[in-house]
C-alpha cells in the first residue's frame, strides 16, 4: 500500500526523483488506479 500523508511535509524533504519514482511503481503494479488510469485496449469490430 502506498500512502503519503501530504500535509505532514514529508514530500519538502524528498526529491522529484523520489516521487517520480513511486508514481511509476504505483502505476506499474496490478493496482486499481493502474487499471483505471490505463485500461485494458478492447477489440472493437
Amino acid at each position: 500500500m502506498y500512502q503519503i500523508d501530504v500535509r505532514s511535509g514529508i514530500l519538502r524533504q524528498r526529491s522529484w526523483i523520489w516521487l517520480r519514482t513511486r508514481i511509476y511503481g504505483l502505476l506499474s503494479a496490478d493496482s486499481r488506479i493502474a487499471r483505471r488510469l490505463n485500461p485494458p485496449k478492447q477489440n472493437h469490430r
